[in-house]
């Protein structure tokens, strides 16, 4: 008997409720067609205001006695509720037991637990919290408004316990920490606190701990990200937005989402936040520098004064110089045997693991090339996706080349954003190292790029890429020129501050006999140190041989000599082509060591400084080290290239001439630090004289210095500022190393503590100690130091926003260009920004912003100079002769204010879901790639009476469904007409009785075309398979289709076993029994309308008799091997299954099982519906249509 469309119902399930145990099991009830409250109850007048989600569950059954395949059977929704904040979605959970609760949980788990997040939780966080404190890095990115994380309880000895909260709002300020480290030392060090607002209230106490440096904060609950599982999948209908012919392979659906949850949008305003930033791991040692630290035996933690990089630093420990795995992600390593695990790695802070105490060895710990945390500006880049430009497969170069750890790639798809890192091998994927969402190559040799999305990019954002570069920092180094050995330094007293000191005058004495003095050229000299001094500024700096004790005190004898009553003299140099070529000075007659000049010269990028030269008491003029802050961000001047002529005095006749400055700068060229060679020019062709002549009488005097401190010119020729946590030297008989600027020495490996023992002074690059070991070596001797060359400018800028959509017109961009102007801009309706010297364009809807520096300016306003840049191009020159010029901007000044509109979710408890573990919007997809899909169009034909034989010609032919429907709604039986599809009648039977039918009719007929989908767009856009067949207009719809394949009952996975094992398993476990049921010839018997899906087990209790259970049923019947024997179902009150008493062969004995499984030929449905607020109380009607085919 062939299945009729009477025999496909639609059948309830056991409990058709909200409550958490609706669903379940498949009744006999026929759910019937266009009765109000078939499916779902009327709506009450709370739900239209506040909003609500109703869950149904019902089965699609095929209830015919035999075993005929429905074929490809599919269920989807083909008329949407005529209510606009009505909406219907189906979905399964693939099971014939579950229940409301269980189909809740499916939809709730749209997110699931993810890695560790970059937040820490700060301090406890109390029960009915709408808001928590967390901390982190001010390096790393805010999190996002709208963004789900987890709070998981994970630590020993406490109850473990989870919730999922999601982000409303976000406040945040940088505030600095001090905190002891063990044996009296303290670091202190800054993060950014981040008040997080919340949809729901805390479910209870989650404890966290106080801030502190090390990754490992010791928090009892830990804040994780969370994945996308996407575990349940959501079928649905949307209008078409427009018209399409036959043939055409692409529609577009007016979304691809449906709302699942109500929600309130809500506005979060985020001020002047900065764009982005990177934080990068340098080595500040050579490769070939190794450093040797050897703690003292039995400690249980271990602490080094310096960091490591875990990709790029090795790491070796005796005995043997073991090479230590620094790469594996639980941190663990081992030592002979012994387990230590690292804690943190910037400074090195590792921890014994095996329990009890260290081994008793004194081990070597060799560090090659390590390395210290730095934070910079981001360099950025963004790939717009277009439909012309999206594709998996992306591949750049990124310039300046990233360091290894730092590149950041970001892109959207199905209105999501995932992040893929690189793990600072060169390998890409996400934070955890699954390539699930996406993975790639980076080429740490020439920054190409090579990654494969795990999804397309939606049409309409962009992919975004931020990285930081070794390439704004160099090594600290001691060779050519070396660094000097502390010294002090000193300036000699005097009964005048402009006197000067005559040369050859000059005696210091301390200690036993220990002396030294001055050659008359500016040197000191003597058996117990040595020196300098600078005869016009009376600056002195004294380095010993054997370092004295603190606190020794240096006398000081000397002459001095006023400056002449004509002091200071204004002389018009002669002329200022190259050299500056001073006459007559003071008329001369000059006395030896007191010319001092000061002269204006004029340096590439604008740059002027006034610049000394003293003479040294010999003739020769020195110019003095130029000020760090002579230099601009982008190019800096060397501050002196050491004691060398820049000129001549003639003391006799008062001539001097001054050399033009020569040498090497560094400067920024917008993708790397260049060197360039320059010559300085004069500004003025004056100069400032101060001199002494020989006539003017020179007086005896004094001076003592107290040695408190010794000092170290770590950069004497450059203006490079040192990077803080990067120096590591040995002087004066001790080991120094940096913190928050102060210099430690006698470290402890024990608590990671030191001694303090002086300062540094990064920006001038000088050391000062304060505590040294007397009569030591002042010898210096480099490990470790890293120093960076200068800030870098952009011309444009591309990142996000921490949430998204943004309210329209509400972003404001501002910036500091290169020298020092404010620069701002706003965006308009469209997301346009504009301002003085700022263009660009925010998409709004994704919250990404792209903008550049610069003006359109005239091509023929342009210097020659400006047209030498790199930016230049004369094909940029547009048609009315204009050209965009950019602007030099500092990206650490970047920040930006907007307002994120955010969908607040509402109470769970009102709503029947808690929505903070599904999409922020409340939307899920309805469409996806290889999704089946019905474009159909409906349209009716009014009828006002129905006579026998009469013929209905229809508006159209052909279609491919046709019904007719009385005036109460009711659907007319099939019987009463034939249907010719093809030609687009119906042929009325004859007789015609249409007793309980009301006139008048409606014919209501349909054409559509089932398709599969193969690529989907975040604005609806479906690619299709195939084209179509039918022209189409906007009064179409597509349906996604639950496809649930062939239905028909059967069962499968047969096989004895000896023994029950307690585990449903579709396979054999242990042995088979000695006996087994002959399903050849005695196959078990199954019927469309009584099977249903469950696993079973025939479970012997003797060798003939025999329980039967099922996985979800339980005991459900009992019986023999002598005795046929069929299982009624209860609910349908037709056999699950019948078992023939021939089948039974002999062997059987107590504790044999017979298992397997049973199918039937049903599918289970779930359907949600969302009322969103404000919906009507009616008009929630909708329709469900079962399909399949038949032979």
């Amino acid at each position: 008997m062939a299945i009729l469309p009477t025999d496909i119902k639609l059948l309830e399930s056991q409990r058709m409720t909200d409550t958490t145990d609706g669903g379940g099991r498949m009744t006999s009830r026929e759910i019937p067609d266009n009765v109000a409250g078939n499916l779902f109850p009327k709506i009450s007048r709370i739900d239209s205001v506040y909003g609500r989600v109703n869950l149904r569950k019902f089965y699609m059954a095929v209830q015919t006695q035999n075993l005929d395949v429905y074929a490809g059977a599919h269920i989807g929704v083909f008329a949407p509720p005529a209510n606009p904040n009505v909406n219907i979605t189906l979905f399964t959970t693939g099971s014939d037991f579950d229940t409301r609760s269980d189909a809740q949980n499916r939809v709730e788990g749209y997110v699931i637990k993810g890695v560790k997040s970059r937040m820490k939780l700060f301090g406890d966080q109390i029960i009915g919290q709408k808001a928590i404190l967390v901390y982190q890095k001010t390096t790393e990115p805010l999190p996002e408004i709208g963004e789900t994380y987890l709070l998981s309880v994970e630590k020993s000895g406490y109850t473990p316990a989870e919730q999922y909260i999601r982000i409303t709002d976000l406040k945040y300020e940088d505030r600095e920490f001090t905190v002891g480290v063990g044996g009296g030392g303290e670091t202190t060090f800054t993060r950014r606190i981040i008040t997080l607002g919340l949809t729901n209230p805390l479910k209870q106490t989650f404890p966290g701990a106080e801030v502190t440096y090390l990754e490992d904060t010791g928090s009892p609950t830990i804040v994780r990200e969370t994945n996308v599982a996407d575990t349940a999948r959501y079928y649905g209908i949307q209008p078409l937005t427009g018209s399409y012919t036959p043939g055409a392979m692409t529609i577009k659906a007016a979304s691809m989402f449906a709302p699942l949850v109500p929600s309130t949008s809500r506005e979060t305003a985020i001020g002047l936040a900065s764009a982005s930033g990177a934080s990068i791991i340098v080595p500040c040692a050579s490769p070939g520098n190794e450093i040797v630290f050897t703690p003292p035996t039995r400690q249980n933690s271990r602490y080094f004064p310096i960091g490591i990089d875990k990709h790029a630093t090795t790491l070796q420990v005796d005995p043997s110089r073991i090479t230590v795995d620094l790469t594996r992600k639980d941190n663990i390593f081992t030592v002979n045997d012994v387990y230590y695990k690292i804690i943190e790695t910037t400074p090195l802070h590792i921890e014994y693991q095996n329990g009890g105490t260290w081994l008793n060895y004194a081990y070597n710990w060799y560090f090659k090339n390590p390395a210290v945390p730095v934070a910079q500006p981001a360099h950025t880049h963004a790939i717009p996706v277009t439909l012309g430009t999206q594709g998996l497969v992306q591949s750049l170069v990124c310039m300046p080349i990233p360091a290894p750890g730092s590149l950041i790639l970001d892109y959207r798809s199905n209105g999501r954003w995932y992040r893929l890192v690189d793990d600072g091998t060169g390998a890409v994927a996400d934070a955890d190292g699954n390539t699930a969402l996406g993975s790639g190559k980076l080429s740490f040799i020439d920054g190409s790029l090579l990654v494969t999305l795990g999804a397309l990019p939606d049409v309409g954002s962009s992919i975004l890429l931020s990285w930081g570069s070794f390439v704004h920092y160099d090594l600290l180094s001691n060779v050519s020129p070396t660094i000097t050995p502390p010294t002090v330094r000193q300036t000699l007293a005097a009964s005048d501050a402009a006197n000067v000191v005559a040369p050859g005058t000059v005696t210091a004495t301390w200690g036993s006999g220990l002396s030294v003095t001055d050659n008359g050229k500016g040197a000191l000299t003597g058996s117990a140190g040595s020196g300098s001094i600078n005869y016009a500024t009376r600056e002195v700096r004294l380095q010993f041989a054997a370092l004295p004790a603190p606190n020794t005190v240096v006398q000081w004898a000397y002459n001095q000599v006023p400056p002449n009553a004509t002091s200071p003299q204004i002389v018009t140099a002669a002329s200022t082509q190259g050299n500056l070529q001073l006459n007559g000075i003071g008329g001369g007659s000059l006395k030896q060591g007191s010319v001092r000049i000061e002269a204006l010269a004029a340096f590439p990028q604008s740059i002027t400084a006034t610049v000394v030269f003293c003479d040294d008491g010999n003739g020769k003029l020195i110019a003095q080290p130029l000020s760090s802050a002579v230099s601009n961000p982008f190019y800096r001047l060397p501050q002196s290239y050491g004691p060398n002529p820049a000129g001549t005095i003639d003391y006799v006749t008062g001539n001097a001439v001054i050399y033009p400055s020569t040498g090497y700068a560094l400067y920024w060229d917008g993708t790397a630090w260049q060197q360039q060679f320059f010559t300085a020019t004069w500004a003025s062709n004056t100069a400032t004289c101060y001199f002494s002549l020989t006539s003017d009488a020179a007086s005896a005097a004094t001076d003592s210095t107290t040695i408190t401190q010794l000092q170290i010119d770590l950069t004497p020729y450059t203006a490079n500022p040192v990077v803080p946590a990067s120096l590591l030297f040995d002087a004066c008989g001790r080991t120094y190393y940096d913190k928050q600027g102060t210099l430690y020495n006698q470290f402890d490996f024990s608590t990671g503590s030191g001694h303090p023992a002086g300062s540094i002074d990064y920006a001038a690059g000088v050391a000062t100690l304060t505590e040294w070991v007397a009569a030591s070596s002042p010898a210096f001797t480099l490990k470790a130091g890293l120093v960076k060359k200068g800030d870098y400018w952009v011309y444009d800028s591309s990142w996000r926003v921490p949430g998204s959509p943004l309210r329209p017109a509400s972003l404001y961009v501002q910036v500091s260009s290169a020298d020092g102007r404010l620069l701002a801009g706003s965006a308009d309706q469209n997301g346009k920004i504009t301002g003085p010297e700022m263009d660009g364009q925010v998409q709004q809807e994704v919250g990404v912003v792209n903008v550049r520096f610069g003006a359109t300016v005239l091509d023929s306003s342009l210097t020659d100079a400006e047209k030498a840049e790199p930016w230049y191009n004369p094909a940029n020159v547009d048609g009315t002769g204009h050209i965009w010029r950019p602007t030099r901007c500092m990206p650490e000044t970047l920040r930006y204010s907007c307002v994120v509109l955010t969908q607040l979710p509402l109470d769970p408890a009102l709503l029947g879901l808690d929505p903070v573990r599904l999409p922020r919007d409340g939307r899920v997809p309805i469409y996806r790639p290889a999704d089946v899909v019905v474009v159909h169009n409906t349209k009716t034909d009014a009828v006002p009476t129905l006579s026998a034989g009469q013929v209905v010609t229809l508006s159209r032919s052909p279609v491919d469904v046709v019904m007719v429907i009385d005036a109460a709604g009711k659907k007319l039986n099939p019987s009463l007409y034939t249907a010719d599809l093809d030609a687009g009648t119906l042929t009325m039977a004859t007789p015609l009785d249409l007793t309980g039918y009301t006139a008048p009719y409606t014919v209501r007929h349909r054409i559509e075309e089932e398709n599969l989908v193969s690529r989907t767009q975040i604005d609806g856009t479906l690619e299709l398979s195939r084209p179509l067949t039918y022209a189409h207009d906007a009064t179409s719809y597509v349906s996604s289709a639950l496809v649930f394949g062939d239905l028909q009952a059967r069962y499968t996975n047969l096989f004895d076993q000896q023994t029950w094992t307690g585990v449903w398993s579709d396979t054999l476990i242990g042995n088979a029994a000695s006996a087994t049921y002959d399903d050849l010839n005695h196959p078990i018997e199954v019927l469309n309308n009584g099977t249903v899906n469950e696993r079973w087990r025939i479970d012997f209790t003797s060798a003939t008799a025999f329980n039967i259970t099922g996985e979800h049923l339980g005991i459900i019947a009992t019986g023999n091997t002598s005795t046929d024997i069929a299982v009624i179902n209860n609910l349908t009150g037709k056999p699950y299954f019948v078992l023939r008493a021939a089948g039974w062969g002999l062997g059987w004995a107590a504790g044999n099982q017979l298992r397997f499984n049973t199918l039937g030929a049903t599918g289970s449905v779930w359907a949600a519906r969302t009322i969103l607020s404000g919906a009507a109380v009616t008009g929630d009607a909708f329709v469900v249509e079962r399909r399949g085919d038949v032979d």
